[in-house]
């Protein structure tokens, strides 16, 4: 153990590993070695046994490995596993021979590797990983073995493919210090790792295998990772894929496997993974391990591996302190508790004073050991011996201020969950009064302090201190802000109010002014009407021209005119058009409104009628056999449905946004499609230029007689996707993009399915129009006697209001476009509150360039395109548009074009969006664009349920979008879908985005794939704070980019245009309220990542850059109890505010 910080080694003894106590007989390897020689399918057989520096192959081929040395330095070797033999050690060296290829398609690697630290050599970005061995790249070709974070030790198992690696990544580390078996296979369909030979990760792929383009190397070898400190005695390479009863065996140096054995670890391995067979794992576990026949090797292999899959930490401290289990699986039992530590699992004392005996730890991990053993003493009642761990630590004279105030923060934790107080009040007093601390650990100090008075219920004392926590120097605003906030609640609680009133989050809109004018308009008014409630007109338009009459010098009498509309429907022929003529004005709005509780309906459908049974023999035919009977049609032509122009593309990158649906009772049904569900994978693409590639599928014959075809999919990037005119070629078995999709061409292996077939009606919910006959083809879900079947038809805006100011729609419902509902252009304190805008092609509200802007208490859902779309303020003198989006329902968005069409698409300065409900949709919630938003109290949840590479809220590419909080909202069960290698977030910072503040936000279950619940992608400056992580499994992900590729990025002509002509970041007012712009060169990949809770974490923070500000974070086993100190300075969430609120104003979808 190295010893750091004086004299804390005394501290933690340490002993000799006992791993190279217990070494194999060398007799009993060598059977092995014989063995594995004589294995079907053995193409290569390494062993580095001595310090020999060119080794033969033992299987007999003439590719020797031999020693590459960095810069001239000798082999190093050391007592290796095999007794009297050594192992040869490994950092920015490695050992090389001939490129290995597979004739069969199919292979497997295993390895003996025991890592021993971080190496010399860093990886992309200065990223701290390594390589195991490879034949070559790894990312584009061969195959690779690597671990990507030292702190996890996961190893990874990638295959080279042209558009780069298709990886898995073990559940299992490598145990730091001890041998490790490592086995990766691939059977031409899927990819499988194995730890000490048990499945650890699988995932399928039946693409090509591309040929190694450069040599077979076990250690350091470039392509972008770095290097390992390890020590390597074997390696082996199979034509073939090992059975994983067989990889188990290898694992145990060859134990004995027969016929009945193999079966049991077969179905052990099979449920491995899969949480559904759990209890044919554990019964297969269990029949092995007790087995009292069963060979002793593979017993303890058995209890190990239930022991890893149900955290049963006591069972892996019995195999610890058992001497004859094999060496390697108690270093692995040894790193589950090592690991099940770092991740936050409440061991016992006496399992945390043995434990290091076994490990080298560095400075960080010695100090994190020994608060755990503090905490481990606090749980089992002995605070005094936690006590006296902390005190002893801060005995050290050369511990630096940030780690002395780390012990004295969780030694505070401590004391408060025990109830001492006082003793609490004087940690926390130590690190706010050190000057040397930088200013958010001597605020976060000072709320805890306050915290403590709080906890004593001295309310005077607390309001005191947390006043006094809002005049640390230099704190971050949102740490001022919370301190004042708390010290308003303990003023309130003085007095006998609540410690908080939900309504000051609110922002009811004010009731409306009693109208000078009334107009009314009825479906059965008539326009030679006078507009009274006893005559009403018949449309909006006469009522607008009544009003435009009624002015006097242009100007509406104070209390100003509101249009009433009378209950019933009003079938839409045309967009209602405002101008700047048609405008209010301040007290004198012109309001358009539903009649008390009546409920008109603006409504673009078309009720389709007659419908009956095919009998066309011709279309009988092209219909499956499955649907025949049960297909119903209709004559359009003959009903008047005025439109048969063909679906135009639409989706990522096209500018259409008219889509025409059919309905059955409000569901919109689906185009028929195939398949029904999910997606098929692209062909190789034979023609690059004209989009053809091979499809080779049997259903291309039934299509033969098609028209019109389509075919949506994710033809090149997974977040991008859209829908193209297709050419069916049955006879040279392709198909053809009529249309460059998105702006991008078209990859082979990528998602998609072909739609609008009148062959691929064959259940119930489908349809299909022929434009040619004008006849409506539809499986209908119920009897159409008992159902009402309506296809859209109004294909413009229902409203258009262009610089039209102080007007207000309110409790309007629109439904059955083609395209969007209301088009706001550069409006002026406009209102839209209570309005239903439902089944639409297009979106729901579109309003750039807005001042003043209000949408409240609308329901926007069952949308092809943006629930909302909105702009306003001026970002290049930071001025606010005043925008607010609040207690909105926005639900079922993105249903036609997939992604990039959030609930809320948000451009310009300083606008609102609070207390809104958001669900249902394929790709984003929230597109943030621009400066000084504030997202708050908002309840967001089943987004990103298909797009690979998004989040819940996505902000991506302009390093000048700065000051957006977005604090006090709910993220719940985020990410789906077949095809996500990147990740899914629900919070996600893409390409630079920096100088944002994510607080007091719950987590639950939004992290998917590589990202965590939030997602930073090369931003600095971010800083991530008070947020709860519950069953997330990273709590924070990181995707670095390293200094150089930041500079390269800020060099960009593109990135300069954003950042010095769109507005100018070295000049005020940027470079005052963003004062951190200074620093806008240097502080690559910087974020802050303070007090948060990651409650039930894989890793609370992943593929964490070097340099990243952590502070006082928790990681636990279940959300701990508010207001004990259990969380430490934590603040509880408001999660009894978040969401919409009640409001007569809110609308009703009935």
């Amino acid at each position: 153990m190295r010893r750091v910080h004086g004299g804390i080694g005394l501290l933690i003894a340490a002993s000799a590993f006992f791993a190279r106590a217990q070494q194999t007989p060398a007799a009993a390897w060598q059977a092995y070695a014989d063995e594995v020689t004589r294995s079907p399918g053995i193409l290569r057989f390494y062993t580095l046994l001595d310090d020999a520096l060119r080794q033969p192959d033992r299987a007999g081929s003439d590719a020797p490995l031999t020693y590459r040395p960095h810069q001239g330095a000798p082999l190093a070797t050391e007592p290796g596993r095999i007794a009297g033999l050594t192992a040869a050690l490994l950092d920015s060296d490695c050992f090389e021979a001939a490129p290995v290829l597979f004739p069969s398609n199919a292979f497997t690697v295993t390895l003996w590797v025991r890592p021993l630290g971080t190496g010399t050599q860093t990886g992309n970005g200065g990223s701290v990983n390594g390589m195991l061995a490879c034949s070559g790249s790894g990312y584009t070709d061969g195959w690779r073995l690597a671990v990507y974070d030292w702190k996890t030790r996961l190893p990874a198992f990638e295959i080279g493919r042209d558009k780069g690696s298709i990886s898995i990544r073990a559940n299992a580390p490598l145990s730091a210090g001890f041998w490790n078996h490592l086995a990766a296979s691939w059977d031409g369909a899927r990819m499988r790792l194995y730890v000490n030979g048990t499945l650890s990760a699988e995932k399928p792929y039946d693409g090509v295998l591309v040929p190694p383009k450069a040599s077979l190397k076990l250690g350091f070898a470039g392509y972008g990772v770095g290097s390992l400190r390890l020590a390597v005695d074997e390696c082996a390479l199979f034509d073939r894929a090992l059975p994983a009863a067989t990889l188990a065996s290898l694992s145990l140096n060859g134990a004995p496997l027969n016929d009945a054995l193999a079966r049991q670890v077969r179905t052990l391995q099979e449920a491995a993974l899969n949480p559904e067979r759990a209890a044919d794992f554990s019964r297969a576990a269990r029949e092995i391990a007790s087995d009292a026949r069963t060979p002793a090797a593979w017993r303890h292999w058995a209890a190990l591996t239930a022991a890893r899959r149900h955290a049963d930490t006591a069972a892996c401290v019995a195999l610890v302190d058992d001497l004859s289990a094999p060496a390697h699986l108690r270093g692995m039992a040894v790193e589950t508790l090592t690991q099940a530590v770092r991740k936050g699992a409440e061991l016992p004392s006496r399992v945390l004073v043995k434990l290091p005996e076994f490990l080298e730890l560095d400075a960080d991990d010695q100090r994190h050991f020994a608060m755990a053993l503090a905490g481990a003493h606090a749980r089992e009642g002995n605070v005094d011996a936690a006590s006296a761990v902390f005190d002893q630590l801060l005995s050290f004279r050369d511990m630096p201020p940030t780690d002395a105030a780390e012990v004295r923060q969780r030694c505070a934790r401590i004391l408060r969950q025990a109830g001492r107080l006082d003793a609490a009040r004087v940690h926390y007093a130590a690190v706010r009064d050190d000057p040397r601390l930088p200013a958010y650990v001597r605020a976060i100090a000072a709320l805890g302090l306050a915290q403590t008075w709080r906890q004593d219920e001295s309310l005077d004392q607390a309001e005191a201190a947390f006043r006094d926590a809002a005049g640390v120097t230099n704190a971050p605003p949102h740490l001022i802000d919370e301190a004042r906030a708390c010290a308003e609640a303990c003023a309130n609680l003085r007095a006998g109010r609540p410690a908080r009133d939900p309504e000051a989050g609110r922002r009811r809109l004010p009731a409306l002014p009693t109208p000078a004018l009334a107009f009314y308009v009825s479906p059965k008014g008539h326009d030679q009407g006078a507009g009274s409630i006893e005559q009403p007109f018949a449309t909006l338009e006469r009522a607008r021209d009544a009003i435009r009459a009624q002015r006097t010098n242009g100007v509406l009498p104070r209390g100003g005119v509101t249009v009433y509309l009378r209950g019933g429907t009003y079938p839409v022929t045309n967009t209602f058009t405002l101008t700047e003529i048609d405008s209010g004005s301040s007290g004198a709005p012109v309001v358009y409104r539903a009649w008390r509780d009546e409920r008109p309906v603006f409504d673009g459908g078309f009720r389709v009628r007659r419908l009956r049974a095919v009998r066309d023999k011709a279309v009988l035919a092209r219909l499956p056999a499955e649907a025949r009977g049960k297909v119903r049609v209709t004559d359009l032509k003959a009903q008047g449905y005025p439109s048969y122009s063909p679906q135009q593309s639409f989706g990522y990158g096209i500018n259409n946004k008219t889509m025409r649906e059919l309905f059955e009772d409000g569901q919109p049904l689906t185009v028929a499609r195939w398949p029904n569900g999910g997606t098929v994978m692209t062909g190789t693409v034979l023609d690059p230029t004209n989009r053809v590639f091979s499809f080779t599928s049997e259903r291309l014959a039934r299509w033969s007689q098609a028209k019109d075809v389509m075919a949506n999919g994710y033809w090149y990037h997974l977040w991008a996707v859209c829908a193209v005119p297709v050419g069916v070629d049955t006879a040279a078995g392709t198909l053809t993009l009529k249309e460059r999709p998105g702006g991008y061409g078209v990859r082979a292996d990528h998602p998609f399915y072909v739609f609008n077939l009148l062959e691929e009606i064959d259940r119930p919910g489908e349809w299909y129009m022929d434009r040619e006959t004008g006849k409506l083809y539809v499986w209908p879900t119920r009897h159409p006697w008992f159902s009402t079947l309506v296809l859209s038809r109004w294909d413009k805006p229902f409203i258009q209001a262009d610089q039209v100011r102080d007007v207000v729609f309110q409790g309007l419902p629109f439904e059955y476009g083609q395209q969007h509902g209301l088009v706001l252009n550069a409006c002026v304190n406009a209102t839209v509150a209570g309005c239903v805008i439902r089944r639409l092609g297009g979106s729901a509200i579109i309003a750039p360039n807005s001042a003043n802007l209000k949408l409240y208490g609308n329901r926007l859902h069952t949308l092809g395109h943006t629930g909302i779309h909105v702009g306003g303020g001026n970002r290049r003198n930071l001025t606010s548009g005043q925008v607010q989006i609040e207690n909105n329902e926005i639900h079922h968005f993105g249903r036609c074009s997939r992604t990039y069409n959030p609930a809320v698409l948000l451009e310009g300065c300083g606008a609102r969006v609070a207390h809104n409900h958001f669900h249902h949709a394929p790709s984003s919630a929230m597109r943030i664009e621009g400066n000084d938003h504030l997202i708050e109290f908002n309840d967001v949840h089943h987004v990103v349920q298909e797009s690979d590479d998004q989040g819940g809220i996505d902000m991506w590419g302009n390093p000048s979008y700065r000051g957006v909080v977005i604090r006090f909202n709910r993220w719940r069960d985020i990410g789906g879908g077949e095809h996500v290698p990147c990740g899914q977030a629900g919070i996600r910072f893409d390409d630079a985005i920096s100088g944002l503040l994510v607080y007091a936000n719950l987590f639950e279950r939004t992290s998917n794939g590589h990202f965590g619940g939030v997602q930073i992608h090369g931003g600095h400056n971010n800083i991530i704070d008070n947020n709860l992580f519950v069953d997330c499994r990273y709590g924070v992900s990181f995707s670095p980019w390293g200094q150089k590729r930041w500079e390269e990025f800020l060099a960009r002509d593109t990135v300069k245009r954003l950042m010095f002509t769109d507005v100018n970041v070295r000049q005020p007012p940027y470079s005052r309220r963003y004062p951190e712009l200074a620093d806008l060169g240097t502080r690559a990949d910087l974020n802050s990542v303070w007090r948060n809770v990651f409650v039930n974490a894989e890793e609370p923070t992943f593929r964490k850059p070097k340099g990243t500000d952590t502070w006082d974070n928790l990681t636990a086993a279940a959300v701990p109890a508010p207001d004990t100190g259990a969380a430490s300075v934590f603040r509880a969430l408001p999660l009894d505010e978040i969401g919409t609120y009640d409001d007569p104003m809110r609308a009703s979808d009935e």
